[in-house]
């Protein structure tokens, strides 16, 4: 067994219950286990709840969109909500963002909008990418992948919205309660 600064196995466990517990947390922020479970709405009300928790922005979230989404397009507006939610509380001085996930005319839109600062959408994203801060231009490929459309309007002192739409027929995957749910009552309805 490897020995790390001379320490013994015994001062080892702390270590590596801190990496274990922040490998957990990695995770859970890049794939949350509410996403399957209980579908995009909710996984939107935590990270709302938990972006209120760490800091001094509150987060309103309205949601009209069904839970039953094919899980690509789930995972990915979650992770641009995200991406949305942390820029608005690092750089926006943002003190309220809304989150609103509607469903009409075939198109699901997730909108996150911000009351910060604001900021010149072109010039930004030509430095990020020049500069290979590639947060903003990572949520045009994100939208791409799922062949979603990505809109960001900003100008200084006016906040900042960042909207995504993609084709939605309204079937898809069903979240895995759902799945549970059915079987249930399938189970019920053979006794």
């Amino acid at each position: 067994m490897a020995i790390l600064n001379g320490e013994g196995p015994k001062d080892i466990i702390p270590v590596v219950d801190t990496v274990l517990t922040q490998l957990r947390s990695l995770s859970s922020e890049l794939h949350p286990a509410g996403l399957n479970l209980f579908g995009l709405s909710t996984a939107l009300e935590q990270l709302a709840h938990q972006n209120e928790q760490e800091g001094t922005i509150q987060v309103k979230l309205s949601s009209s969109a069904p839970e039953r989404l094919d899980p690509q397009v789930g995972i990915v507006l979650f992770r641009i909500a995200q991406e949305a939610l942390s820029n608005a509380r690092k750089h926006s001085s943002a003190r309220q963002v809304w989150i609103r996930l509607d469903q009409g005319n075939n198109a699901l839109t997730l909108e996150v909008q911000d009351n910060g600062k604001g900021f010149d959408v072109e010039p930004v994203l030509r430095r990020a990418v020049q500069t290979d801060h590639l947060g903003l231009a990572m949520l045009h490929e994100l939208a791409l992948s799922i062949r979603g459309n990505l809109r960001i309007i900003s100008r200084p002192g006016h906040g900042t919205t960042i909207t995504v739409s993609v084709h939605h027929s309204g079937s898809g995957a069903q979240s895995i309660m759902e799945q549970l749910t059915y079987r249930k009552e399938e189970n019920r309805s053979l006794t």
